[in-house]
């Protein structure tokens, strides 16, 4: 499935449309070499779906906390363990590198994401915190409204997600490239990507709108399904019978996988179309040497 027209110069559109066609036109090839990562996360997501919303509250006691965290945590381990597996099966069809090769770099990469929200959670905590330590102190008999400076999270995130994007073409590079190396390819390539930030700002954002669009009419059913289990419960609450047949857990749980195996293809799409993003900045990034190397050649003769 390797991209003979990688290295491109393409617009915005471009690299969509390139990423969807490549994408729909290797969809049996897709299934066919990565059916086992695509079940075994379908299934690893499908469980965290309907036990979050049916499972959990069927099976554990309200007063069962550790159970419930055990139960969360475990699944999204292993939804972490068979995503990096599938994106390394995905990735050794449109580059060069061994199975064992991609798995290390996309846990690399994932492993730096993961630290990076980590300590930008910390201080968005941190800084809320500080905040609410200088109000003036209470007078006694006196009411005063506590300030929770709730604004500082999404503002501390959007921060941090305008300063991910030009690592989306840098651990593209990594990712593709044969003889990267996660210092200075993912970390070199940061500098290539605030270069052309507009383009990859740009192509990721329609990229988001795009496929939150198809995402919303994936989830659907399962929309559905999970309304009426909380108008069902609310009505229990209430005083009325529970008016949901009995399979329907069942009912749920396969709806929650089915729809997870649907949402491995926006893994794969999104993945395609930033391997497009990384052909055309490439080529744009060379560019000027090129043509340099024209005209010298042109002297020359």
């Amino acid at each position: 499935m390797i991209e003979n027209e990688l290295y491109k110069n393409r617009s915005i559109s471009g690299c969509i449309k390139a990423g969807f066609l490549l994408f729909f036109s290797n969809v049996a090839t897709i299934l066919r070499k990565n059916w086992l990562p695509i079940i075994v996360l379908s299934i690893i997501w499908g469980f965290q779906i309907g036990w979050s919303f049916v499972g959990a509250k069927q099976l554990l006691p309200s007063s069962a906390k550790v159970y419930s965290l055990i139960f969360s945590f475990i699944p999204s381990l292993l939804s972490l363990g068979a995503m990096i597996w599938f994106i390394g099966r995905v990735l050794t069809m449109i580059n060069e590198n061994t199975l064992k090769v991609n798995v290390k770099r996309v846990t690399w990469v994932i492993l730096f994401m993961f630290l990076t929200m980590l300590l930008v959670t910390v201080f968005a905590i941190s800084f809320q915190q500080t905040l609410i330590a200088t109000q003036p102190p209470v007078k006694e008999g006196e009411m005063i409204a506590l300030k929770t400076y709730f604004w500082i999270y999404p503002i501390v995130y959007l921060v941090f997600w305008l300063g991910m994007v030009p690592f989306s073409f840098s651990s593209t590079k990594y990712w593709i490239e044969q003889k990267a190396r996660f210092k200075s390819t993912f970390f070199g390539g940061y500098r290539t990507g605030i270069k052309y930030f507009g383009f990859i700002f740009s192509t990721t954002l329609l990229t988001g709108l795009i496929v939150s669009l198809i995402i919303f009419v994936m989830v659907i059913p399962l929309i559905i399904l999970l309304l009426s289990n909380t108008l069902s419960q609310i009505g229990v609450i209430n005083g009325d019978p529970d008016t949901l047949p009995g399979y329907f857990p069942v009912l749920l749980y396969g709806i929650s996988i089915l729809t997870a195996f649907l949402l491995t293809s926006i893994i794969v799409i999104k993945l395609l179309i930033m391997y497009f993003v990384y052909g055309t900045v490439e080529v744009r990034k060379n560019a000027p040497k090129h043509r340099q190397l024209t005209q010298n050649d042109n002297l020359q003769q």
